[in-house]
């Protein structure tokens, strides 16, 4: 190597280089020997432990290596450090990984000489012990479980779940035939750590369960459900478990449908499944059979006949509807298994030709009808009696008029009835009251009249008992007479009445002057009245005068009445018109007022009245002829005495 120095001193030049040089030639030291720093030896030792990961291993082994080493030169008494570098092998870097510990020598070279580090690793130690998997136990299962002989434990040097034998401390305190949770703790030797195995005791839980079959039950019946199912349990048993079924009450309503049918019934199987997704619900299929008929009734009865009464009404239509209205519309039907009967309604049949007419007879009859009852094949019967026809009404009779002093009239003893049936006929009435009725007092009389098995509106017959009235009377006469002779008026007059009855009664004449008749020809008149029953005439005689005249009165003298005992009083003044012509307008007007059918009862007996009205003019004839003989004859004297 070469030296520089500076020259010392003061060169003439002043720009000269004061630099100088020499060149040194150093011949090189040998090696005495080498150690390791610290230490008088080119050996050493050292332990180690492996490390979880392979590169932390060699790292804590550099660390504890030697970093130095002292070199001792020739001529030289200090000795001179020198780093030391490590290499390690890969079979050393596995021996220092090694679980189990190991030697092995590393050495390194300073100056050509070896150093040796005798590197012993230390066995690895359990830093971590695995809990083995929790063992679970069904009550009941055949095995019960055997606790591992080995436990999983982790190591220093970075091995894993390696297989460690382990000892069991309190195994027997399990109670596998209760379901808990125990633990149970473990050593491991080489480890103060404890290892714990869990053991989950469990009851069975289902794993599968088996379909149910269809049920088959009759409409009405009880449904009884299966309580249980077949199952597999996981402690691999079979057994059953319990189902809940959902709506029974529904399900026993659907079974109680007449009509029967199939339906799906819908439950939950009660307990834990081992699968905690798999599905609790559980169906069973039941087919119900239709019920049967075990009988039908006409409703409201204990039969399936019935008997119905009716009565014909005058309209066929009627007739037939009153009928139906009294046929049962419903019946009730039992069913097989139902305690409850259903109602039904019972269709009637159109009426035949036949029935139709019994049920319009008035004596009645009787008939069956056969009525279907719906939905089933059962008939009911209605046994029809159609009560004889009774009378509806019977018509008031037609009024009878009476006249006082004729004969009683005969009382109808028939009458028009109408039945319920529309029919008529004549039937005989009594008359209650007859006998109330005074024929000699005029006024209006109303009997009552009963026919047997009537008992409605009794009919009426009203009797009009009236006076008799004037149906002629004399009015005026024809006289003559002599001159100077008084005239010889009549004496009575006749009055005839429409009971049949001729009466009469005296004349009162007004006074006659004698000149009225002295002259032969004259004529004149002379008016006088009567009375008869208190009703007052006018009557007038037309006299003439004649001189070779037979004074004699016309007409003849009526006749006296043929019953004086028993005048009629007349019901009003009638007043003469002037002539001797019978009454006939009143009498008409007067006989309008009677009813035509009494005239007709009473025909026989006017006609007996008229016999003895006959007779009693032929007397009254008689007594004139008689008057007239006395008065001829004492015509006869007074002209003798005049000669």
């Amino acid at each position: 190597f070469t030296v520089k120095g500076t020259v010392q001193g003061t060169f003439t030049k002043a720009d000269a280089d004061k630099t100088a040089t020499i060149k040194v030639h150093v011949n090189p030291a040998t090696v005495e020997n080498v150690t390791f720093a610290g230490a008088d030896s080119a050996e050493a030792t050292v332990s180690t432990k492996a490390e979880a990961k392979a590169d932390d291993s060699v790292a804590a082994l550099l660390g504890k290596l030697p970093r130095q080493a002292a070199v001792k030169w020739t001529n030289h008494t200090a000795t001179v450090d020198k780093n030391l570098t490590w290499t390690l092998t890969d079979a050393q870097k596995s021996a220092l990984q090694a679980r189990q510990g190991g030697t092995f020598d590393l050495t390194t070279t300073v100056q050509g000489r070896t150093l040796t580090v005798h590197v012993t690793v230390e066995p690895a130690t359990i830093v971590k012990l695995h809990d083995p998997a929790v063992v679970t136990y069904v009550v009941g299962a055949a095995d019960q479980p055997t606790l591992p002989t080995f436990v999983k434990a982790d190591y220093s040097n970075g091995d894993k779940n390696v297989d460690v034998a382990v000892t069991w401390d309190n195994a027997g305190s399990v109670d596998y035939t209760k379901a808990g949770e125990y633990t149970v703790t473990g050593h491991v030797d080489g480890s103060t750590d404890t290892v714990t195995q869990k053991i989950t005791v469990t009851n069975a839980t289902i794993d599968s369960v088996s379909s149910l079959k269809d049920l088959t039950v009759e409409s009405g019946a009880k449904l009884t459900l299966p309580g249980v199912v077949d199952a597999k349990m996981s402690n691999g048993q079979k057994t059953t478990v319990a189902v809940q079924w959902d709506d029974v009450d529904g399900a026993q309503q659907k079974v109680n449908a007449l009509e029967g049918g199939d339906f799906t019934v819908t439950g939950t199987v009660q307990g834990t499944f081992t699968d905690a997704n798999a599905s609790k619900t559980i169906t069973v299929k039941v087919h119900v059979k239709a019920a049967t008929v075990t009988g039908v009734v006409i409703s409201g009865t204990t039969t399936a006949e019935t008997n119905v009464t009716v009565k014909a009404v005058a309209n066929e239509t009627e007739s037939e509807k009153a009928l139906r209205d009294q046929l049962p519309a419903t019946a009730a039907v039992s069913w097989s298994n139902h305690t409850d009967a259903t109602t039904a309604d019972i269709t009637w049949p159109q009426l035949t030709a036949e029935q139709k007419k019994i049920l319009q007879k008035r004596e009645g009859g009787s008939f069956d009808l056969t009525g279907t009852v719906k939905g089933v094949q059962n008939k009911v019967t209605a046994h029809i009696t159609v009560q004889p026809a009774t009378i509806a009404s019977i018509a008031n009779a037609e009024a009878i008029t009476v006249v006082i002093g004729t004969a009683k009239p005969t009382l109808p003893t028939t009458l028009k009835a109408t039945y319920t049936n529309g029919d008529t006929a004549d039937v005989k009435v009594v008359w209650a009251n007859a006998d109330a009725v005074d024929y000699t007092k005029a006024g209006d009389y109303t009997l009552e009249g009963s026919a047997e098995g009537y008992t409605g509106e009794a009919p009426t017959l009203t009797i009009h008992v009236v006076e008799p009235t004037l149906e002629k009377h004399d009015t005026e006469y024809t006289v003559t007479t002599k001159p100077g002779v008084a005239p010889t008026l009549p004496d009575t007059a006749s009055t005839t009445w429409s009971n049949g009855q001729t009466l009469t009664a005296p004349i009162s004449w007004n006074e006659i002057p004698a000149d009225a008749y002295a002259k032969d020809g004259s004529t004149f008149d002379v008016a006088g009245t009567y009375t008869v029953n208190g009703q007052t005439f006018d009557v007038v005689a037309h006299v003439t005068v004649k001189a070779d005249a037979t004074p004699t009165p016309n007409p003849s003298q009526p006749s006296k009445p043929s019953d004086p005992s028993k005048p009629s009083t007349p019901s009003g003044s009638n007043n003469a018109s002037g002539s001797n012509t019978s009454d006939s307008a009143q009498n008409n007007a007067n006989g309008n007022t009677q009813n035509g059918n009494a005239q007709n009862n009473q025909q026989s007996q006017n006609t007996a009245q008229s016999v003895a009205s006959t007779g009693s003019n032929v007397l009254g004839i008689v007594s004139a002829v008689v008057v007239l003989v006395i008065l001829a004859v004492g015509f006869l004297l007074v002209s003798r005495k005049r000669h």
